[in-house]
Formats: C-alpha cells, structure tokens, sequence
C-alpha cells in the first residue's frame, strides 16, 4: 500500500471509492472508466468499508496492491460511513471530489462536463449530473433515467430518487469541507443531507445529460439503515418541512413506508 499521508499538492479531481464485498470484474471495469477521464487520470483513493481481517478487506487490499494509481486507506474502524467519507476528504488533494459506493461507469466526458459547469458558476458547490439506471434483466426493461428534470423543491431532495445512486454529484472540495463535511451520524442519505446544507448558500447544478451508468446497487446500506437515517434527517430538517406542510406529510409517509 501507498504512503497516505495527505498531499499537499493540487489536482483537479479526487474520486473516493467505498468499497464493501466487491473486488469483482464490475469493480475493475470501473476504474478503467475513471482513468479513462478525458480531463487526465483523477487522484483514486479507495476505503476499505469491510471489518478489519474479513475475508472482502483482504481481497481487496490484495487486488489494489497491484495497482500502482490507487491509494488504499485500511478499515477505518468508524462507526458511521460519513465518518470515513470525512476521513477521506481530508486526505485528498483534488479541487473537486465525487463519493462512489457501487460499481459504476463513467463516460469519458463525465469529469470534464461537471467540471466545466462548476467553474461557469463559480459560487456553485456541486453538481448532480444525470445517468442510467440498469433496471432488472427480469423485468423487460432498458436502463431508465434516473430523473427527467431537475426538482428545485429543496425539501423534495430528502426523500427524491435523484440523489439514490452514487457517482451523481461532484462537490467543490472547498465548499463540502467549510459546511464541515457530511453528517458524521449518517451511513446512508448523506449526499442529500449535504446538498440541503450546500444549498443554503448557492445553487446547486443539475446537469439532465446522463454521464454514467449505474451497474450495481450499494452493499453498503441495510433497510435499518436507511430507517435510521431518513429518521434523523426527517429531525434534523423539521423546521425546513414545517414551511411546507405537503412535504412535511410527503417526508412522514416515506419515513412510514421504510
């Protein structure tokens, strides 16, 4: 494994990989997509999200030893993945930062074009561009897009599909880090959480161009874990949901349903 101490020096896209029991072939294709960037090979760094000494973490630490581009940071031992996430964004360099939690495809103009948007709207924190979804080979369905147009009802964005799949949204890495990271009590819904509070300050970007293709669902999310967390932020943005008594009930019934 490599040195990771933070660098010092800048680059213009760091990728952060969560990765939990997936070496697999999907995963490999994967980082070929990210050093396939038509912006230049971004700054990869992977967290090992599995328990120290399971079987998954050695696989892993084995398969990433090979590879002399990605950094490997070891199970952190956090008690939440928004811990780890802020751990990560400390140890990276690159100006803009994107968080992937399954075994994605990135187009090669992806960075380029998410980039290009944020440095048009200087003021802007992150961008969510659009993408693919694989749907269910049993169902007779062709991948669908993940949202026709973007929802500027801000209190809809805890509850909305927009945000359910990783590699949507590239932060400014300046921006994340000053509203303090994620919310370090959350395993899942934290893009949603931190856009919300992103938001408050500056406009986030929608890009409805789809740029990747989402070819796996996340391993790292239980059905208690997505409870827990459209709990906390149901709490954590009441005063937000009592301006809108519609999504004030939207959000209760989503909250009853999980």
């Amino acid at each position: 494994m490599t040195n990771l101490s933070p660098a010092h020096s800048s680059c213009a896209l760091s990728i952060i990989i969560l990765a939990k029991a997936n070496t697999s072939y999907t995963f490999r294709q994967m980082l070929d997509s990210l050093r396939h960037q038509s912006i230049g090979a971004p700054e990869i760094l992977v967290i090992d999200c599995n328990s120290a000494g399971d079987p998954y973490s050695l696989s892993l630490q084995e398969d990433i030893s090979r590879l002399g581009d990605v950094r490997l940071l070891p199970p952190q031992g956090h008690r939440t993945i928004g811990e780890a996430c802020n751990t990560a964004l400390e140890q990276c360099c690159g100006d803009y930062v994107c968080f992937i939690n399954s075994s994605d495809e990135w187009y090669a103009s992806k960075a380029e074009r998410q980039i290009s948007l944020l440095e048009q709207a200087p003021d802007s924190p992150a961008c969510c561009c659009n993408g693919y979804l694989h749907a269910s080979t049993s169902s007779g369905l062709d991948s669908l897009l993940i949202f026709d147009q973007e929802d500027v009802q801000i209190s809809r964005w805890l509850t909305t599909d927009q945000f359910a799949v990783s590699s949507q949204i590239l932060y400014r890495r300046s921006a994340l880090r000053d509203a303090g990271g994620f919310d370090a009590a959350l395993n899942v819904c934290l893009h949603q959480d931190a856009l919300i509070r992103l938001s408050e300050h500056a406009p986030v970007i929608f890009c409805r161009e789809p740029l990747f293709e989402c070819s796996g669902a996340s391993a790292l999310s239980s059905p208690q874990q997505e409870y827990a967390a459209a709990k906390h932020l149901f709490y954590k943005h009441y005063d937000m949901l009592l301006k809108n008594r519609r999504e004030y009930q939207r959000c209760s019934f989503h909250l009853g349903k999980l």
